[in-house]
C-alpha cells in the first residue's frame, strides 16, 4: 500500500537522547506550515510521528494540553529538549573530533549545527571546529587563517584538490 505521507514529511521522533527535539519540532512546524495545516491537523501529524517513549509521553498529556498545538510544542520541548545537561553538551562539543571516515563537509556541518544548538558564537564554533579537524588536515587549514566555518571548509577542500592532483601526477 502506498504511503499517503509525502517524502518531505519529518521522520518519526522516538524520544531518544540522540535525537534533537528542537530541530525535529522545527522541521515538523515547517512541514505543517507548508501543507497549510490547521492546528487540529498539525496535532494529528504530531501524534502520528511520535514513537516509543515520545508517544507514551504524548498519550499521558492532560487533554487540555494535548488539544492545543502551541501548548503541546512547549510541553514537548520542556520534556525532550536538553535531555543531556548543558555542561555535558558543551564539553562534548569542544572535544569533538572529525572521524577518520568523515568528510570535512560533514564534520563542519555537524559542528555548525551543534554550535548553533548550543547558542555559541561563530568564533567559538570556528575554534572548536579547527581543533577537531584531523591532524593531517589541520595544519594546512590553519595556514589559511580561517575566520568562518565556510573558510575552514574551503581550505580543507582546497587541500583535497591538491591531493587529487598529486595522485594523478603519480599515474
Amino acid at each position: 500500500m502506498a504511503s499517503t505521507v509525502p517524502a518531505i514529511a519529518p521522520t518519526p521522533y522516538h524520544g531518544l537522547s540522540t535525537e534533537n527535539a528542537k530541530r525535529w519540532l522545527a522541521r515538523l512546524t515547517q512541514f505543517v506550515t507548508l501543507k497549510g495545516c490547521k492546528d487540529e491537523d498539525a496535532l494529528a501529524m504530531f501524534g502520528l510521528l511520535l514513537r516509543d517513549s515520545a508517544l507514551d509521553w504524548f498519550t499521558c498529556l492532560d487533554d487540555s494540553v494535548r488539544k492545543d498545538f502551541t501548548q503541546v510544542k512547549a510541553a514537548f520541548l520542556l520534556r525532550f529538549q536538553d535531555v543531556v545537561p548543558t555542561w555535558q553538551r558543551l564539553s562534548s562539543f569542544f572535544t569533538a573530533k572529525q572521524e577518520p571516515t568523515e568528510t570535512v563537509n560533514d564534520f563542519t556541518s555537524r559542528m555548525s549545527m551543534r554550535g548553533s544548538d548550543l547558542s555559541l558564537s561563530s568564533e567559538q564554533i570556528v575554534q572548536a571546529t579547527l581543533a577537531g579537524l584531523l591532524s593531517h588536515i589541520r595544519p594546512f587549514v590553519l595556514q589559511k587563517d580561517p575566520t568562518t566555518v565556510e573558510e575552514i571548509r574551503r581550505a580543507a577542500n582546497q587541500l583535497a584538490l591538491l591531493w587529487i592532483r598529486h595522485d594523478r601526477k603519480k599515474c
